[in-house]
């Protein structure tokens, strides 16, 4: 979730700063009632990763559609503050994460 596509995003706060994060995801979530499961993936030593599984994120369905996929985004984006807190050097954002000029989306992954 943390790669928006052009328009497909919503905003969350992250480390202190807004951030667009994927908001498909959170949408589909809302639609099924399935939940979301962040994942980490984090590098042990050459060749050897672990991953980690976050706490499944239930999307309220009793609130205003747009209200719950940013609460949702946003609970995705602390796990995921939280993990990069404690692995900083196992996320790679790929691109100028807060900076970009406007109108400069995500790369296509």
């Amino acid at each position: 979730m943390d790669r928006h596509v052009g328009r497909d995003r919503v905003d969350v706060e992250m480390f202190g700063r807004r951030a667009s994060f994927l908001r498909t995801p959170a949408l589909m979530a809302f639609m099924t009632g399935a939940p979301l499961l962040p994942c980490f993936i984090e590098r042990l030593r050459p060749g050897r990763f672990k991953v980690r599984a976050g706490v499944p994120i239930f999307v309220d369905r009793t609130r205003p559609r747009d209200e719950a996929i940013q609460s949702a985004a946003q609970d995705f984006a602390d796990q995921l503050s939280a993990r990069i807190r404690a692995r900083p050097e196992c996320w790679y954002h790929f691109y100028r994460y807060w900076d970009a000029p406007a109108g400069e989306h995500a790369p296509r992954s």
